[in-house]
């Protein structure tokens, strides 16, 4: 490929190491979209993106692609709550809780709460029927 010109349009990504490329080349290769740098929530001392939250929730077999995020205060301390459809029976949606609490809690290093609600239960807060793009996180701190 040739090289590209970047602007600084917050948008996070990564630089391979360099090194020659298959094709022979020699340029510095830039790394997939990660996420958006303008998007990026302190919780606790620690940067979390939403989408990052969302895509971890969403990859535990049971939870569906729809989610919410929120970040709020209860007393002193700063939560942060992620809420997952899924369309498992409610018997199972305990389990399924554990398991994205668990897995988020290692992958981002941070404990976020979590919540397993009905197909559209976020359907209001992400606003997917009114809205061409869904909303995915609101600060209420």
């Amino acid at each position: 490929g040739s090289p590209q010109i970047r602007y600084n349009i917050m948008d996070l990504s990564f630089l391979y190491p360099p090194g020659q490329c298959e094709c022979g080349s020699w340029l510095r290769r830039m790394g997939s979209f990660a996420g958006r740098g303008d998007n990026m929530v302190k919780l606790r001392g620690v940067n979390v993106w939403p989408e990052n939250i969302g895509r971890i929730a969403t990859s535990i077999e049971g939870a569906e692609p729809e989610y919410f995020v929120r970040a709020f205060r209860e007393g002193h301390r700063e939560n942060m709550v992620v809420t997952v459809t899924s369309a498992v029976d409610e018997s199972r949606r305990e389990g399924l809780r554990e398991r994205i609490e668990t897995r988020l809690k290692e992958e981002l290093g941070v404990r976020i709460g979590c919540e397993v609600v009905e197909m559209g239960g976020v359907d209001a807060w992400t606003e997917i029927h009114t809205s061409p793009k869904p909303k995915r996180f609101r600060d209420e701190r």
